[in-house]
């Protein structure tokens, strides 16, 4: 399925079909603001194919389930009578399709405060159900694991069921979190005075952030800022850098970072921005139940200028959240060591 949206993506390319216009997120605000050199590069940059991900998503989401409930009845057909097994699969081929129908936890849980699509939006309930599935495969191994134990009642049988249970329960595991980091990630846009902005400044959830100059003895030419990042949550704080460079001079007209809040909120954009003389990168801290981006634009305060008309306009800090990423990398390393349990392991699974 990758390979033929590759090859979807490429012949769209060259026979130059026109892209429509919701395929270019961004494009006519930025063309409000781009100067007149960087127009051509708008439209090559916005007019160039890429892999259509919402048409993967509706294809992969059903494959996904039926994936899931094909591997949990395969598990379950193993520990129990096989009447048994197809029964408790088609009860949870009739949940998830109910999950399908109205929606779960995504689907309900999802306060349009991050930035998704509308297309994905209108796809979170197939989203549901491919968990629900995901999660019958899970249990459906764990519960063979268990049965295999306790057959044998030897804890070595484990070492033969269990590269089996990590391989797939870190499977989806790595689902889980890449779904529910896709689905529910948020963003906040706030703005700290220049007199506020080496102070804490509260935000909605809880947290505080402060932001400051790295190294006051730095030299700023053109367009050029650097700041040190400080987040406090739950009475822990994180401090790193975040960064950013741009020798562009400013187009006319310019009222704020227009162009730097297009890359941070789509990633297609960002993506023909990078260069030697520019670069936007965020302060990332890394948590247990979500992973947050603190990414600071330039901004007359920290680059230490005033604006036209003498005052010095605030700057504009961007809080981006992604919950349950760690199950991503938590699932993964489920998996690799399930792989190499299965390297050293002696006898057939059935044994």
């Amino acid at each position: 399925m990758a390979c033929a949206a590759l090859a979807l993506a490429y012949a769209r390319q060259w026979l130059q079909t026109p892209k429509p216009i919701n395929e270019k997120p961004f494009f006519e605000t930025l063309t409000m603001w781009a100067s007149a050199s960087e127009m051509q590069q708008l439209r090559d940059a916005f007019a160039q194919w890429t892999v259509d991900g919402y048409a993967l998503g509706y294809w992969l989401l059903p494959l996904f389930g039926l994936m899931g409930l094909l591997g949990g009845y395969a598990f379950l057909r193993k520990a129990a009578p096989p009447a048994f097994a197809i029964a408790v699969t088609l009860l949870m081929a009739a949940a998830c399709a109910a999950l399908v129908w109205q929606g779960g936890l995504i689907a309900q849980g999802y306060q349009g405060r991050g930035v998704l699509s509308s297309r994905i939006v209108a796809i979170l309930p197939w989203l549901d159900g491919a968990l629900g599935a995901a999660s019958f495969l899970l249990l459906a191994c764990l519960y063979w694991t268990a049965r295999s134990v306790y057959k044998s009642r030897r804890v070595r049988a484990l070492k033969i069921t269990g590269s089996l249970t990590l391989i797939h329960g870190g499977a989806v595991l790595a689902l889980v979190g890449g779904f529910a980091a896709t689905a529910l990630n948020t963003y906040q846009a706030i703005q700290i005075d220049a007199e506020k902005l080496q102070s804490w400044s509260r935000l909605p959830n809880g947290m505080a952030v402060r932001v400051s100059l790295a190294s006051p003895a730095l030299e700023y030419s053109g367009y050029r800022a650097v700041a040190q990042v400080e987040v406090r949550a739950e009475g822990d704080v994180a401090t790193g850098h975040a960064l950013f460079l741009d020798g562009r001079r400013q187009p006319p007209g310019y009222q704020g970072p227009v162009r730097q809040l297009c890359e941070i909120l789509d990633y297609r954009y960002a993506r023909y921005t990078g260069g030697p003389h520019y670069l936007l990168d965020p302060f990332v801290t890394h948590g247990l139940l979500e992973d947050r981006q603190v990414w600071v634009p330039a901004s007359a305060s920290l680059m230490q200028q005033s604006s036209s008309d003498g005052s010095e306009a605030p700057t504009l800090i961007v809080m981006r959240s992604y919950p349950l990423v760690s199950l991503v990398w938590l699932g993964l390393w489920c998996m690799v060591a399930g792989g190499l349990l299965a390297q050293n392991r002696r006898g057939g699974v059935n044994r």
